[in-house]
């Protein structure tokens, strides 16, 4: 009756700012439906628009693939409005305006960092319209629902059933946020919305178990328990991922990682830096030693995957760059004034520069004591091998000037090398670039993820074992590879995209959230 509609239209519904994005329309008139004081309107035949994001199509899906995504969520709203019959729907006819928009990971992400401060993908967002009474003849603004299909078509893997399915449990999720449920609000109001999802699925003959329950069982659920019961190694980075803004590593991530060791999971580093610099930074955890998290058996990954250690702290993999490519780059640094520091005999570091930013590097970042030669000629002469070189700068300087003139003159170097008939692939070299103020040269197609098949072929795991966590660009072929990919809050665009799974930043101890989620939580 009209006495509940203004109890429901009082308490419940929230305001909500309508989308920015270009490639929204204003939803298509759904036919009248609804309840006006008690009575149903006489027309009864909803239609909805629905659209593409033009700036942020969905990557992974054929034209063709989207067209039909995007038909069976116009069908199965229609579906659910006939049942749901909004309480938004009021007026003498009934009319609402709906609007309907896939995108990609990437579009979500933005919207979602946007509007709720969290730059991460996620499955649906939703975006109510202030409720309103029409004029006669006009349609209500209900709101706007935005779908990742990416996340759609990776959770409907997940958890067993087919992609219209999964878009059905996101339609409905969003549309009860849009009648102004809010699960997150607390315990009581969460219960309320999965018994609505629960009813409507029921009522509608749909397939499956309403989005809360589903995040309540992960993998079959989201991505948690049965995720945890798969789970035999864990690839860890380390600045911007299990090191916090202080290159420190919190207390809560030191006991996650301990229970994670106890549990029989194996625990890989897999970092840019050299072994001894992690060695340093877990020492100060109380994480280094015998039959600790790392010791001189533990498996591990450093300099970007140029070495890997295996089961038994043996190196089983090692990479380094031609001694030609090593030189342009180190004579490179010192001709520009650049610090620069190569990582030399697996666990040494060499500089021909005294710079504050060298030293910086070993107090704050852990790395090994960079030995002071007098010239770049001197340097090379005294190791067997450089591994890597790395060069520090301000982050405008990095991209702006050194990186394109690293790239132009490892270019050079490449097609002098070819010219003369190297070998193939000895003067490859690749730029890498971790943090925002430093910028490495490695050799070309090693990456964390070549590392990470070296190392689970060590270790008689699969790669559909592996939960990989990490944020930066240099971890993106790793957190893809993997069985299941971490993002921390922090990551960057393309691995937040790439990831099955985002959790809190550094700071935040996201790496303890993901262990207690993904590795931990076992049935």
């Amino acid at each position: 009756g009209e006495e509940e509609f203004n109890a429901v239209f009082e308490g419940e519904v929230s305001a909500g700012a309508p989308l920015p994005f270009p490639f929204v329309a204003a939803g298509g008139a759904l036919g009248a439906f609804g309840a006006v004081s008690g009575r149903t309107p006489e027309r009864y035949d909803p239609e909805i628009n629905a659209v593409v994001d033009e700036e942020a199509p969905p990557p992974s899906a054929s034209p063709e693939a989207v067209a039909t995504a995007l038909e069976w969520l116009k069908a199965d709203a229609q579906a659910l409005l006939c049942v749901l019959r909004p309480r938004r729907a009021f007026g003498e006819e009934g009319l609402v305006e709906l609007g309907v928009t896939l995108t990609s990971d990437a579009g979500i992400a933005e919207l979602n960092a946007e509007w709720r401060g969290k730059p991460a993908a996620t499955d649906v967002l939703s975006f109510p319209c202030d409720p309103m009474p029409a004029p006669p003849g006009e349609c209500v603004p209900m709101g706007d629902l935005v779908f990742s299909l990416d996340t759609a078509e990776r959770q409907a893997a997940e958890r067993g059933h087919t992609l219209r399915c999964e878009l059905r449990i996101l339609l409905l999720h969003g549309m009860l946020h849009l009648e102004g449920m809010d699960h997150e609000l607390g315990e009581e109001e969460e219960r309320e919305m999965a018994e609505e999802e629960q009813r409507y699925m029921a009522e509608l003959g749909w397939d499956g178990t309403g989005l809360i329950e589903a995040i309540a069982a992960p993998l079959g659920g989201d991505v948690g328990t049965r995720a945890a019961d798969r789970i035999k190694l864990l690839a860890i980075d380390m600045d911007g991922t299990l090191l916090d803004a202080q290159s420190k590593v919190r207390p809560a991530v030191a006991a996650s990682l301990r229970a994670a060791k106890a549990a029989g999971v194996a625990i890989a580093i897999a970092t840019g830096k050299a072994r001894p610099a992690v060695e340093r930074a877990l020492a100060a955890a109380g994480l280094a030693g015998a039959h600790n998290v790392l010791s001189d058996d533990s498996p591990g990954i450093f300099l970007q995957g140029i070495i890997v250690h295996g089961s038994d702290g043996e190196v089983i993999s090692e990479s380094s760059l031609d001694a030609q490519v090593a030189r342009v780059a180190l004579e490179y640094a010192s001709r520009e004034g650049v610090p620069a520091v190569a990582f030399v005999d697996r666990e040494r570091a060499a500089t021909t520069s005294v710079h504050p930013r060298v030293k910086e590097l070993h107090e704050v970042y852990w790395e090994p004591q960079a030995e002071v030669h007098g010239s770049v000629d001197e340097l090379l002469a005294a190791y067997g091998s450089v591994h890597k070189v790395l060069l520090m700068a301000d982050p405008a300087d990095i991209t702006g000037t050194i990186r394109p003139q690293i790239e132009a003159l490892l270019g050079e170097q490449r097609a002098t090398a070819d010219a003369g008939g190297a070998r193939a692939g000895s003067a490859g070299a690749q730029v890498v670039q971790a943090v925002a103020d430093m910028l490495e040269i490695t050799p070309a197609g090693v990456n964390k993820a070549t590392a990470l098949a070296d190392l689970t072929a060590s270790l008689g795991v699969s790669m559909s074992e592996v939960a990989a966590i990490g944020d930066g660009d240099n971890d993106l072929e790793m957190v893809h590879a993997a069985g299941l990919g971490i993002a921390m809050g922090n990551a960057r665009p393309g691995v937040l995209a790439a990831a099955d799974a985002v959790v809190a930043s550094n700071d935040e101890e996201g790496v303890a959230e993901a262990i207690e989620r993904f590795v931990l939580a076992r049935e």
